[in-house]
């Protein structure tokens, strides 16, 4: 059964209670899909599912397609519960469509299409906060981050953006806050006690996100053998750093704009002949780690779960020691999934 983490989502768009039906919403952002600003809102029920409703389209659709329609599928984190015999499906059991297209996906044409990027951007170099996060030469190549100050972009400023690129070709960008998480908190609650504006943590493109692998270009078709997966671009920097990724090509680290993974994100995969692959996630996905697994082995030749269980500590800011630990001890999904039973138990 499929459930949103409802908490994250309304604190990453500054939704706010719409009404007296249980609705959510945000004055700031129009519809996506009609462009006009007002009564639209998400509700939540009581399973973890949601629903997107705007009154002036009128659009009714599911969570995950409002998501995908603002370029933040990094959002649709989901759990899924089953049983314990339900960890692989039985011989001669009826495939669904989600698991049809994993075991007989062709490639199609890769077509690229460049991003409007935002207006007057600089390059960041020597910035002391990437480069308190682990930013090098390497990093600052792939990702070429960047700011604006122009008063056409009031909306970016104080951000810091970085652009996704495939075969050299930006298609899509993302800006990140210079603000704390903490501080985004307490302008959450102002923004609720009509104090302040509300200041989005993240700003990015309206681009599928699901469908783009972070890192992307660092990949080197028919020489690349394994790929150790990581949720954002600074667990993937640190991972990068502390195994020295940076200066070899046949293991590299990429991120998958959350804890999902999608089939745009396996087609890169397969695109590049990638052989291997390494499931590395925080503490609170390993369940989403062990489904994605699942349905990946049919596609590589090895897929392996990582788990970290340690509280606090995430691919980020794991050290040199631990993830030593944790690489060791990763395990195929149907092995993880029984100590995990055995756990438990």
């Amino acid at each position: 059964m499929m459930k949103y983490d409802k908490e994250n989502i309304i604190d990453e768009l500054g939704l706010v209670p719409f009404g007296s039906q249980g609705w959510l919403s945000n004055k700031e952002m129009a519809c996506p899909f009609c462009g006009k600003p007002g009564k639209w809102g998400v509700i939540f029920n009581d399973t973890g599912g949601a629903t997107f409703h705007c009154w002036k389209c009128p659009r009714k659709t599911s969570l995950y397609e409002f998501l995908k329609k603002i370029g933040r599928t990094d959002l649709a984190r989901v759990t899924y519960t089953a049983k314990p015999d339900e960890v692989c499906p039985r011989i001669g059991e009826e495939q669904t469509e989600e698991s049809q297209w994993m075991t007989s996906m062709e490639l199609q044409p890769l077509e690229l299409q460049p991003v409007v990027l935002p207006l007057r951007l600089k390059p960041l170099v020597g910035d002391e906060y990437l480069e308190s996060r682990g930013f090098n030469d390497y990093h600052y190549r792939l990702f070429e981050p960047s700011y604006t100050n122009t008063p056409l972009e009031p909306k970016l400023r104080n951000y810091i953006v970085f652009k996704m690129k495939m075969n050299g070709v930006c298609v899509a960008w993302w800006a990140r806050s210079r603000y704390s998480k903490e501080w985004h908190k307490e302008n959450l609650e102002l923004y609720k006690q009509h104090k302040a504006e509300l200041v989005l943590r993240y700003r990015n493109s309206e681009s599928n996100f699901q469908d783009l692998l972070g890192g992307y270009d660092q990949l080197v078709e028919g020489v690349t053998q394994t790929v150790i997966l990581v949720e954002g671009i600074f667990d993937m920097i640190n991972i990068t750093n502390i195994l020295g990724l940076a200066d070899v090509n046949d293991v590299k680290c990429c991120f998958t704009f959350g804890n999902s993974i999608g089939k745009g994100q396996i087609e890169s995969l397969l695109r590049k002949k990638v052989r291997n692959i390494v499931l590395l996630y925080d503490d609170g996905t390993i369940d989403e780690s062990r489904e994605a697994a699942l349905r990946m082995r049919e596609l590589f030749d090895i897929v392996m779960v990582a788990a970290i269980r340690r509280r606090g500590v995430d691919p980020g800011n794991i050290d040199i020691d631990y993830l030593m630990e944790v690489l060791e001890s990763a395990c195929d999904p149907l092995t993880f999934s029984y100590n995990r039973l055995e756990m438990k138990i």
